[in-house]
Parts: structure tokens; C-alpha cells; sequence
């Protein structure tokens, strides 16, 4: 998670704390309910639903989510699970092999 040091150090002086996505662009806190603003790798744009328990960082240009908690329990280690809240899934499994909502494709044979 470089992209968290990274803001922790850039940000110092700044707080971290976690809260409850409550809408598609709030957050609530222990302390407050508070606008964020969803922050991730470029090009990969997401939003988290109602419900989510996130990480929160309060910098001078607002409240930013670094992340919410996810269920890894059926990840190995190297894989990446894409879902989104009405279903669709993109899995990269830790064999090669890629399952798009339920649909395997191999992984390429090296010659």
C-alpha cells in the first residue's frame, strides 16, 4: 500500500481514521459525517456502497476513502478479486487463470 505512505508522509499533520460509507459521496465518522472523496490507482474510478467500513485521511483539499475492507477469506496470496455491487465479477487467480462472472479462460502457455 505505498499510495497510504506515500499520502501519510505527504500529509503529516493530517489524521487517519475509519469510518461508514453512508452515501455515494459521504462518510460517517465517530466524530462527524463528512463529504470524501473516493481515492484509488489512476484510471481505476470506483465508489463504494452504503454500508462499507473505509479509511479515511482529512487532507487540506478535504476528507479522501483510501480503501474499504473487503472479504479476502478465499484469496491466495497474488490474487485480485474485481466485484461490483450487482454481481459482475473479473478474477485473477493465483494459477494464471482468469474467471469473468463465472467463465474461465486458461492461461497462456509459455513457449
Amino acid at each position: 500500500m505505498w499510495i497510504v505512505d506515500r499520502l501519510l508522509q505527504e500529509n503529516r499533520g493530517s489524521s487517519t481514521k475509519t469510518g461508514m460509507i453512508t452515501g455515494e459521496s459521504s462518510a460517517q465518522t465517530a466524530v462527524s459525517d463528512e463529504k470524501v472523496q473516493m481515492c484509488g490507482p489512476w484510471g481505476v474510478q470506483w465508489c463504494a456502497p452504503a454500508g462499507s467500513k473505509a479509511v479515511l485521511l482529512k487532507t487540506d483539499s478535504g476528507t479522501m476513502c483510501l480503501g474499504t475492507a473487503g472479504n479476502t477469506d478465499d484469496l491466495k496470496p497474488g490474487e485480485l478479486r474485481l466485484v461490483s455491487q450487482g454481481g459482475a465479477e473479473v478474477y485473477l487467480t493465483a494459477s494464471g487463470e482468469v474467471v469473468i462472472n463465472g467463465q474461465t479462460f486458461a492461461a497462456k502457455e509459455e513457449k
